[in-house]
Protein backbone atom coordinates (compact mmCIF):
# COMPACT_ATOMS: atom_id res chain seq x y z
CA UNK A 1 0.00 0.00 0.00
CA UNK A 2 1.27 3.25 -1.00
CA UNK A 3 0.51 6.29 0.70
CA UNK A 4 -0.57 9.83 -1.40
CA UNK A 5 1.95 12.37 -0.20
CA UNK A 6 -0.72 15.04 -0.63
CA UNK A 7 -2.97 13.14 1.57
CA UNK A 8 -0.55 13.31 4.81
CA UNK A 9 -1.47 15.82 7.30
CA UNK A 10 0.18 19.30 7.36
CA UNK A 11 1.69 19.98 10.22
CA UNK A 12 0.37 23.18 12.33
CA UNK A 13 1.91 26.30 12.49
CA UNK A 14 3.40 27.43 15.60
CA UNK A 15 2.21 30.22 17.39
CA UNK A 16 4.05 32.61 19.38
CA UNK A 17 3.38 32.65 22.43
CA UNK A 18 2.92 35.99 23.98
CA UNK A 19 5.25 37.39 26.61
CA UNK A 20 3.28 37.99 30.12
CA UNK A 21 5.81 41.02 30.42
CA UNK A 22 4.97 42.34 27.45
CA UNK A 23 7.65 43.92 24.75
CA UNK A 24 10.75 44.84 26.61
CA UNK A 25 11.29 48.05 27.14
CA UNK A 26 15.33 49.41 26.74
CA UNK A 27 14.44 52.65 28.32
CA UNK A 28 13.43 51.42 31.74
CA UNK A 29 16.41 49.29 31.44
CA UNK A 30 18.47 52.56 30.75
CA UNK A 31 16.58 54.46 33.65
CA UNK A 32 17.13 51.37 36.11
CA UNK A 33 20.98 51.36 35.20
CA UNK A 34 21.53 55.23 34.82
CA UNK A 35 19.53 56.41 37.39
CA UNK A 36 20.69 55.81 40.35
CA UNK A 37 24.42 57.40 40.13
CA UNK A 38 22.64 60.75 38.38
CA UNK A 39 20.43 61.08 41.75
CA UNK A 40 23.45 60.12 43.64
CA UNK A 41 26.01 62.91 42.25
CA UNK A 42 22.66 65.20 42.11
CA UNK A 43 22.49 64.23 45.95
CA UNK A 44 26.00 64.75 46.65
CA UNK A 45 26.27 68.28 45.06
CA UNK A 46 23.56 69.47 46.67
CA UNK A 47 24.44 67.84 50.28
CA UNK A 48 28.29 67.40 50.35
CA UNK A 49 28.34 66.26 53.71
CA UNK A 50 24.88 64.70 54.50
CA UNK A 51 24.10 61.39 54.57
CA UNK A 52 21.73 61.47 51.35
CA UNK A 53 24.29 60.48 48.77
CA UNK A 54 25.47 57.26 50.42
CA UNK A 55 21.91 56.08 51.35
CA UNK A 56 21.03 57.14 47.50
CA UNK A 57 23.76 54.98 46.12
CA UNK A 58 23.73 52.10 48.17
CA UNK A 59 19.51 52.00 48.52
CA UNK A 60 18.88 53.59 44.46
CA UNK A 61 21.45 50.88 43.78
CA UNK A 62 20.32 48.11 44.93
CA UNK A 63 16.37 49.26 43.34
CA UNK A 64 18.09 49.61 39.96
CA UNK A 65 20.55 46.53 40.00
CA UNK A 66 17.15 44.69 40.67
CA UNK A 67 15.35 45.77 38.31
CA UNK A 68 18.01 45.56 35.65
CA UNK A 69 18.52 41.72 36.43
CA UNK A 70 14.98 41.05 36.59
CA UNK A 71 14.50 42.61 32.91
CA UNK A 72 17.92 41.12 31.64
CA UNK A 73 16.89 37.44 32.98
CA UNK A 74 13.46 37.23 31.33
CA UNK A 75 14.78 38.75 27.89
CA UNK A 76 17.34 36.00 27.45
CA UNK A 77 15.91 33.43 29.21
CA UNK A 78 14.25 30.45 27.26
CA UNK A 79 12.34 28.40 29.84
CA UNK A 80 11.13 29.25 33.57
CA UNK A 81 13.93 27.97 35.20
CA UNK A 82 16.67 29.37 33.31
CA UNK A 83 15.13 33.05 33.61
CA UNK A 84 15.23 32.44 37.23
CA UNK A 85 18.92 31.50 37.42
CA UNK A 86 19.93 34.06 35.00
CA UNK A 87 17.93 36.54 36.80
CA UNK A 88 19.80 35.72 40.23
CA UNK A 89 23.21 35.76 38.24
CA UNK A 90 21.98 39.41 36.62
CA UNK A 91 20.74 40.77 39.81
CA UNK A 92 24.08 40.55 41.44
CA UNK A 93 26.19 41.32 38.33
CA UNK A 94 23.95 44.62 37.68
CA UNK A 95 23.74 45.55 41.14
CA UNK A 96 27.61 45.79 41.67
CA UNK A 97 28.06 47.68 37.92
CA UNK A 98 25.38 50.25 39.56
CA UNK A 99 26.99 50.55 43.06
CA UNK A 100 30.42 51.27 41.40
CA UNK A 101 29.09 53.84 38.57
CA UNK A 102 26.97 55.56 41.93
CA UNK A 103 30.14 55.43 43.69
CA UNK A 104 31.54 57.63 41.41
CA UNK A 105 29.22 59.41 40.45
CA UNK A 106 29.20 60.80 44.28
CA UNK A 107 33.69 61.35 44.13
CA UNK A 108 31.90 63.58 41.04
CA UNK A 109 29.53 65.15 43.01
CA UNK A 110 32.29 66.59 45.53
CA UNK A 111 30.99 64.22 48.46
CA UNK A 112 33.17 64.32 50.98
CA UNK A 113 34.15 60.93 52.92
CA UNK A 114 34.57 61.67 56.44
CA UNK A 115 35.44 58.07 58.72
CA UNK A 116 35.43 59.61 62.18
Amino acid sequence: MTMNPTNDPQPLPEIPVASPWGRFHWTVLGAALLGPPVLTTLAAMLDRNGAAAPAMMFLGSAAGGLVAGVMLGCRFGRSAPTKVVLSLLLVGVSTVAVVCLSGFGCAVGGYQLNIH
